[in-house]
């Protein structure tokens, strides 16, 4: 399991309620999507949308314009409105 480089704490928390959406921006972010739907699903009783909306969701972004700190790595921000996971690829998405 990948471990952080990095981790700052903040004050405050994101919830995951019935109004929580995914946003995703293209077929390989999908796939991490709905195995992540799927997860909440099974295990936690979550079930969560799509639509696009500015607060309350999860975002799940490829981005490989800068490498965030080497191959198959991530970002995750986590804020009191949102959740912001960025990958530089598929694999860094999905660990």
């Amino acid at each position: 399991i990948p471990e952080p480089i990095e981790v700052m704490v903040k004050k405050g928390a994101f919830e995951i309620t019935k109004n929580t959406i995914f946003s995703s921006n293209d077929i390989h972010t999908q796939k991490c999507s709905f195995f992540i739907q799927k997860y909440l699903k099974q295990y936690f009783n979550k079930s969560l949308g799509n639509e696009e909306k500015k607060s309350n969701k999860i975002e799940l972004l490829i981005d490989t314009s800068e490498v965030i700190h080497g191959a198959d790595s991530y970002e995750l921000t986590v804020a009191t409105e949102n959740v912001l996971i960025k990958g530089n690829s598929e694999k860094g998405l999905f660990y």
